[in-house]
């Protein structure tokens, strides 16, 4: 799946959530379709991303996984990754571990695939650490914003009014608290750079 693909899955997952969100499990298990066998995923199952952090971690998921088909631990029969999710202090942390596979590098230079993890990712976490060790990448997020949440698993998908016509009781996890509202710009800028970056480099690449 390339990128247009990929984030054309994403807008169909957003439409067909109707608001409620869109499940972090689910937008990982569509990324990996097809690799599930190579892969482990631990920790809280109960995350749900609004519309725009569905697609940009869609855009960050797609590009550690292709990096892992070319480079990493996805490009040998043996290679695992391990991806946990944790969500402590209405903080997201997402860890992708590669371990199994080839050692790597830190790429050389700019490229537009460096760029989507590092300032395109810095854009809208708190934490961004990229690390190239022998034993395989390990890229760890951590999140705070107003575009995630944890739910209990029967509010997922039936966040509407109840028959009463009443909001369904506050679980005290439903909702998360004052979000940065100052990065919005920022991360909006960011993701049309990266965007037309990418329209640039598919433009070149069939020229």
């Amino acid at each position: 799946m390339d990128r247009l693909q990929s984030m054309s899955a994403t807008n169909r997952a957003i439409t067909d959530s109707m608001g409620d969100g869109v499940r972090l499990n689910d937008l990982i298990s569509s990324e990996i379709r097809g690799f599930e066998s190579q892969f482990e995923i631990s920790g809280n199952p109960r995350l749900v991303l609004g519309p725009q952090m569905t697609q940009n971690l869609s855009l960050i998921l797609h590009e550690l996984l292709t990096n892992a088909l070319k480079y990493g631990a996805l490009s040998v029969p043996q290679g695992r990754v391990n991806v946990r999710l944790d969500w402590t202090s209405w903080v997201l942390t997402f860890v992708w571990q590669e371990h199994g596979g080839p050692s790597v590098l830190p790429p050389d230079g700019s490229s537009f695939g460096s760029r989507i993890l590092g300032a395109f990712a810095k854009s809208f976490c708190q934490n961004v650490n990229i690390s190239y060790a022998p034993g395989g990448l390990r890229y760890t997020l951590q999140i705070h914003s107003d575009q995630n949440s944890c739910v209990e698993p029967t509010l997922v998908g039936a966040m509407a009014t109840d028959v009463a016509g009443s909001a369904p009781e506050n679980t005290g996890d439903a909702r998360e608290p004052q979000p940065f509202l100052d990065r919005d710009a920022e991360f909006e800028e960011q993701r049309k750079v990266v965007l037309h970056d990418w329209q640039l480099y598919h433009a070149g690449k069939e020229g």
